[in-house]
């Protein structure tokens, strides 16, 4: 195989453990997914070839997570709110039942439920957030297009750790020769 080159935005060098062939970027974003969930650190992921050349329309990548995170982010934005706000009502109706004589203790209710809404919701949505999108590196880059051309996927680190989770994503294609990914930039000097 000839080398592969990675992108501005997904940029890696050296030699990758394996890549991974998959149809199209939904099964390349499963794959992602999938990988980051079983212990595949995002910076041992890159998305290389044809799909990372092509993953340059900054404009068109953030309007697309834009829509697939606005509605998690504020359902996790509510669902966090009212459970911090359950979880410190509850805790101050606690308070209260054990301390009845302590003078001012009523006062303090509504500013600690108001900043355990606060902390749910910021906990809420961060956490829907990192469930949609994740912060693995290509994760952004499938999401240029739905095309149904197929992608390739650089996992670097150890064989041991990253090929079970690479095969169990079911790519269509693994390839586990050295092969070289460079920077784009890289490839610009060699050519000159």
């Amino acid at each position: 195989m000839t080398a592969f080159t990675t992108s501005h935005r997904n940029a890696h060098h050296g030699i990758p453990t394996l890549l991974a062939r998959y149809r199209n970027r939904v099964d390349a974003r499963r794959a992602v997914r999938t990988l980051e969930i079983t212990g595949v650190d995002g910076d041992d992921l890159a998305l290389v070839g044809a799909a990372a050349e092509k993953a340059t329309s900054l404009h068109a990548i953030d309007r697309r997570i834009r829509s697939s995170v606005g509605v998690s982010f504020a359902v996790g934005l509510a669902l966090g709110a009212l459970l911090g706000a359950a979880i410190g009502a509850a805790a101050m109706w606690i308070v209260l039942a054990m301390t009845p004589d302590v003078a001012g203790a009523g006062s303090a209710f509504t500013p600690i439920v108001w900043w355990f809404t606060a902390q749910g919701a910021l906990f809420g949505a961060v956490g829907a957030v990192m469930r949609t999108r994740g912060l693995v590196e290509p994760m952004p880059l499938t999401s240029d297009g739905e095309t149904d051309d197929p992608v390739w996927l650089a996992v670097y680190g150890r064989p041991d750790r990253v090929r079970p989770g690479v095969e169990a994503t079911h790519p269509q294609q693994i390839v586990d020769d050295p092969v070289v990914t460079a920077h784009p930039d890289e490839l610009l000097a060699d050519a000159s």
